[in-house]
């Protein structure tokens, strides 16, 4: 079930988005952010299951209370592909280092 209340408070940067929560009952807290592998969601810290509803949307279970829900996000596939641009320009270096030894003889 979804909760029928809204956020106390919501802030974010490019990669977190915080929001702090109070509810009389245990549910579902609804975000209308497009669900993707890169967000990990903490619930007062602590790691927490993101569930994908609504046709493609995010929420996090929250037992009654006061919370503060913090999702992080980082690009899925960012650092390997860091390190496949890294690899590729040492290989097109050493390849026109050999080019030019080999050309001056």
């Amino acid at each position: 079930m979804l909760n029928q209340s809204s956020a106390d408070s919501f802030t974010y940067n490019d990669s977190t988005l915080v929001l702090t929560y109070t509810n009389e009952k245990a549910g579902l807290a609804f975000l209308s952010v497009p669900y993707s592998n890169g967000f990990t969601a903490y619930l007062n810290d602590e790691k927490t299951t993101i569930y994908q509803v609504d046709g493609g949307l995010m929420a996090v279970y929250l037992p009654a209370g006061e919370y503060t829900i913090t999702y992080l996000y980082k690009e899925p596939g960012l650092f390997f592909g860091i390190l496949c641009s890294l690899f590729g320009f040492i290989l097109f270096m050493m390849t026109l280092i050999y080019d030019s030894f080999h050309n001056n003889k």
